[in-house]
């Protein structure tokens, strides 16, 4: 019998492994042989996982988006019921199976009604999944889903997936790398002020920017962020654009004293990214403005600034600027499609 290689062994000894298992029949060797596939996956679930993760794989309760040869390394927990959320945690927590994973997402899925993770986030908590993890998600699978939040008056309605106070999930997994939120109304969220000590990067995307955010962003302690997203989806009434500007001045300040190498703050309408101009942000090596308004006013002051000249990337995908000939010969890569409409991400009322 050919002993198992361990998770970081070159390729090819795991290759040696895969075809010594196909032999035998166990079902892992051809996972690997066929490269994961999800037809696969699902047919061989119970033999792979065991009878109960087999059953939350076909059912899609569990999603395995990243691998770790023929362990799961990245899962999504798919939530419909929050009572049920608690034991599809424990399960998997449990599992042998799943002692390699190092990123799991939680996603409310809603049917007809809200749903609360609330007590799922608290069964997580103490898991022995939350002290191993880099990287979490939280995610209100209908807000993914969308792109336009439609109102009818000038607040979001009510979210559809309820994650409860945040505060003792940032205490629980202080070793967390990435943190990831995607929401329909970030107002509604329990955030308390995020202290993640070995956070790299964070991404926020909400269907509405509300006033504060921008303030309850900048008290987060994160002294080792590199990467910053979030969208800047702000609020048309009608078809009428919005008249001002989020002002991201508190959350810009809060950026000074960061190496951040990335920032990403997308899908804006009013708000002037010139603003940028007035922080230092001496690590900065990728600027994303995509998915916005931004055009040539904009582009030939931030083309002026000494910014733009340690940047290696700028990503300008989907933006009113016709042309990005103002950037050329100043040293990043430019990536820009025109698109001469209202950001895709928008909070329309009325």
């Amino acid at each position: 019998m050919i002993e198992e290689p361990p998770l970081d062994a070159p390729d090819e000894e795991w290759l040696v492994w895969a075809d010594a298992m196909q032999q035998i029949g166990d079902p892992r060797g051809e996972l690997l042989a066929l490269g994961h596939d999800p037809a696969y996956v699902r047919a061989h679930a119970p033999a792979l996982f065991g009878r109960t993760l087999g059953y939350h794989l076909r059912d899609d309760h569990l999603r395995i988006t990243k691998w770790r040869r023929y362990l799961p390394d990245e899962i999504e927990l798919r939530i419909s019921d929050g009572a049920w959320g608690p034991q599809l945690v424990v399960e998997t927590a449990s599992a042998e199976r799943m002692r390699a994973v190092r990123g799991v997402t939680l996603a409310g899925v809603p049917r007809n009604e809200p749903i609360s993770l609330a007590q799922t986030l608290g069964w997580f908590r103490e898991s022995s999944l939350a002290p191993r993890l880099t990287s979490l998600a939280l995610v209100d699978d209908s807000a993914r889903d969308m792109t336009v939040l439609r109102s009818p008056g000038v607040e979001p309605g009510p979210n559809r997936v309820h994650f409860g106070a945040l505060g003792e999930l940032w205490f629980a997994c202080p070793q967390l790398e990435h943190l990831k939120l995607v929401v329909a109304d970030p107002a509604q969220i329990q955030f308390q002020v995020i202290r993640l000590p070995a956070l790299r990067s964070f991404t926020l995307h909400p269907l509405a920017w509300v006033e504060g955010l921008a303030d309850m962003l900048a008290s987060s302690r994160w002294p080792r962020l590199a990467s910053f997203e979030a969208r800047v989806v702000e609020s048309f009434f009608g078809e009428q654009p919005p008249e001002g500007a989020p002002d991201l001045r508190p959350l810009l300040a809060g950026f000074r004293g960061l190496a951040l190498e990335r920032l990403a703050l997308t899908s804006f309408y009013a708000w002037n990214p010139v603003e940028l101009l007035a922080t230092e942000l001496p690590a900065l090596r990728e600027l994303d403005l995509s998915d916005s308004t931004f055009a040539d006013r904009s582009a030939h002051e931030l083309a002026a600034h000494p910014l733009v000249r340690q940047l290696r990337r700028l990503v300008l995908k989907d933006v009113w600027l016709e042309s990005a000939a103002m950037f050329d010969g100043l040293g990043p890569e430019v990536i820009h499609t025109h698109l001469a409409s209202a950001p895709r991400y928008r909070h329309v009322i009325g």
